[in-house]
């Protein structure tokens, strides 16, 4: 739905941005480019997608005696004192 309607509005868009200039040119004899002011929503909306941030799932380190969260670089739980790493 959202790709049709922005097709459709970049097409009116562009149809009435030439016809602007066609008439501006006639009516002035200098070839004005009215097209040039709508360049930058020609298109974006088409092309461009909705991009939603996603952190990454962090792999929480637990103690496997007491489930205390760990920060991964202890040898021993700082709550049950277990032992985590074998040197």
């Amino acid at each position: 739905m959202l790709i049709k309607k922005s097709l459709i509005i970049t097409i009116v868009t562009l149809i009435l941005s030439i016809l602007i200039s066609i008439v501006l040119t006639l009516i002035t004899g200098v070839p004005i480019f009215f097209i040039a002011f709508f360049l930058p929503l020609l298109g974006l909306p088409m092309f461009t997608k909705e991009r939603y941030y996603v952190p990454p799932v962090l792999e929480v380190k637990r103690c496997p005696n007491c489930g205390a969260v760990l920060e991964g670089w202890e040898n021993y739980c700082p709550v049950c004192g277990y032992r985590l790493k074998v040197n």
